[in-house]
């Protein structure tokens, strides 16, 4: 069997979110995300993270941009609906900047 690196790191991510720890899972996501940036998969995980911590406007931000890279994903699509219809419609295209990329660089 294959490992996939991405797909464990996503995993890691996920448990932490299901254990209670979701800036914990913020920083794995935001990882995943830094060493994959063109697979809207993991700016939709890192999305889930922003929504757990209450950062509605950053998850917005994310789960739009995942819809960029993948236009067909209709689960992506329904969260960012909920999303919006709770917090209202915003423009940002902002993404955050990786607390742990920033803290694994040397510059």
């Amino acid at each position: 069997m294959k490992y996939c690196a991405e797909t464990g790191i996503n995993r890691l991510g996920y448990d932490l979110l299901r254990n209670g720890y979701p800036a914990l899972a913020e920083d794995v996501f935001q990882l995943n995300v830094t060493l994959h940036p063109d697979d809207g998969s993991w700016y939709d995980s890192w999305a889930d993270a922003l929504s757990a911590l209450g950062r509605t406007d950053d998850a917005i931000a994310l789960y739009r941009r995942a819809l960029e890279l993948r236009p067909d994903a209709k689960d992506t699509a329904d969260k960012l609906k909920s999303l919006e219809e709770i917090r209202g419609p915003v423009s940002l295209k902002w993404v955050p900047r990786s607390r742990l990329w920033t803290q694994l660089s040397c510059g």
